[in-house]
């Protein structure tokens, strides 16, 4: 999963606004423990493509997110309008990183006003948004969401493990798998704690329906993700989603696809490390 190679120093990217998702019971992010610096760089930063013929900049991105986070989902489809809009000009290399929003949630699925009834501070559950703004900021972007919001919640580690797994396998199944789990479980209300159900968004992404089922009854990887969230969660991530650049700078929560294009010109401007993957 790469996430040892991160340092333990970030920049916090500034940004418009957050738009995320905090783990049951835990509080909204406030701060990170280690020293960050917010400025306003990116804003001074030139907003224009480079001219001549230069070799693109590559830039790594991981994405701590979850799949039963909407705007995840959002910025995830941001992140990718972003990218296509600065193709010649930057390379992305997309991982997505685990973390769970709701690890206690049966396999099985548990009825989300429920669910949240009984594990979400009431402060916090007065901050859920209204899912008909959702909705619009996915219709935005051409990624049609269900008009109500998913009635179950499930549990999302085999999600995730198979997530990893397609990484693993190369190209771009894991970004493909991450999109049919969206398109799954956001217009559809799919069970996504399902071998079935995920072995059939495995298909659409290009991979081996026995392999993937395979992998899923062996219990691969689930130490392995479970440890990859601690380490998040121990940087202080409390809110997903939240990008990490080059191993070294952050940006936290849902971000338009305009901002996305500004925080990639300045990191690339910046330079990747020499140990970036």
């Amino acid at each position: 999963m790469a996430c040892t190679q991160l340092p333990l120093a970030w920049i916090a990217l500034p940004a418009h606004r957050c738009l995320g998702c905090t783990p049951t019971g835990e509080r909204p992010e406030r701060s990170y423990k280690f020293a960050m610096r917010f400025t306003n760089q990116i804003a001074r930063h030139p907003q224009r493509a480079p001219t001549g013929a230069a070799m693109p900049a590559t830039v790594r991105i991981d994405m701590v997110s979850d799949t039963t986070c909407p705007w995840c989902a959002i910025a995830l489809f941001n992140l990718l309008h972003a990218l296509r809009s600065l193709e010649g000009e930057i390379q992305a290399k997309l991982h997505l990183q685990p973390l769970e929003l709701h690890p206690s949630v049966k396999a099985a699925g548990e009825i989300r006003a429920q669910y949240l009834q009984q594990h979400q501070r009431p402060a916090r559950a007065a901050l859920q948004p209204c899912w008909a703004d959702i909705r619009l900021h996915g219709l935005a972007i051409q990624l049609e969401m269900g008009p109500q919001e998913p009635r179950m919640l499930y549990n999302t580690l085999d999600a995730h493990r198979l997530l990893q797994w397609a990484d693993n396998q190369g190209q771009d199944h894991q970004l493909v798998l991450a999109q049919q789990l969206v398109h799954g479980y956001f217009g559809q209300g799919a069970n996504i704690a399902d071998h079935q159900v995920l072995a059939d968004a495995a298909v659409a992404a290009g991979l081996s329906r026995e392999a993937a089922l395979a992998y899923l009854a062996a219990g691969d990887d689930i130490q392995a993700v479970r440890e990859a969230q601690s380490f998040y969660r121990g940087m202080g991530i409390q809110t997903v989603p939240t990008f990490i650049f080059n191993h070294r700078q952050l940006l936290r929560g849902n971000q338009a696809p305009e901002a996305f294009v500004r925080a990639l010109r300045y990191i690339a401007a910046a330079g990747a490390p020499p140990s970036m993957v």
